[in-house]
């Protein structure tokens, strides 16, 4: 039935909302909002995925509006953030050189992932997720971490998404995926009692996908990964 695949794509193209209307209380200086919007297309972006998997309504349309949404919630949202956020604190220059340098990173990142990944991230990924980044800048700017960590701790992510280490695929599973939305949610609540362990607990287990990720991968990734799709 045709709802069957509406509904993913529907879903993908609210991540996409939630993305562009972060970038606008970004640019109205709405920072933590900016930040709860990336958030929240995480967890859509997730979903989208998930439901298309489960209703038998995976197709080439939903996986190419997928990309341009990651480019949008998950690029350029979060420089726009980490740029106005630098400017705010007076760091024009910083803010400049690394918001550009999300940008290159997340594009080459998912240019890569087009072209060299015929299993769509199934059999893990080459690089860490762009959504990691993405979701750090949220969180770290959500919890107002000091510069210094910030600065350091973003760069390391997004020097390992363009890298050739292999990560495995949580949100792809829906165990996985439910636990990391469970997580995010408090955070979207910023006077919710729940919101600085659900933040600890969010950013240890980044923390553990991030150092642990591609060792993992090292037990889980089948040696017949670089077999080509099925027709």
């Amino acid at each position: 039935m045709k709802w069957r695949l509406m509904l993913p794509n529907a879903v993908s193209l609210a991540a996409m909302a939630s993305g562009f209307f972060s970038i606008l209380m970004t640019l109205d200086e709405r920072l933590l909002a900016a930040s709860q919007l990336i958030l929240l297309a995480m967890i859509l972006d997730g979903l989208d995925g998930n439901l298309a998997r489960g209703l038998n309504a995976t197709s080439q349309f939903g996986a190419e509006l997928d990309t341009y949404v990651d480019m949008t919630a998950f690029g350029v949202a979060p420089a726009i953030l980490v740029y106005e956020k630098a400017v705010l604190s007076g760091y024009k220059m910083t803010g400049l050189l690394l918001s550009l340098a999300i940008v290159i990173s997340g594009v080459i990142r998912l240019a890569r992932f087009k072209a060299q990944d015929d299993f769509r991230g199934q059999k893990g990924y080459t690089g860490l997720p762009i959504t990691i980044s993405a979701g750090w800048v949220a969180l770290l700017i959500l919890l107002n971490f000091v510069a210094i960590f910030f600065v350091v701790t973003l760069l390391i992510c997004l020097l390992l998404q363009v890298s050739n280490l292999r990560y495995p695929k949580p949100t792809k599973d829906p165990v996985h995926f439910s636990l990391c939305a469970v997580l995010i949610l408090p955070l979207l609540l910023p006077n919710f009692g729940m919101v600085m362990p659900a933040a600890f607990v969010l950013s240890t287990l980044g923390f553990a996908y991030v150092i642990l990720g591609p060792f993992a991968m090292k037990f889980w990734a089948p040696a017949d990964r670089r077999e080509k799709r099925p027709s």
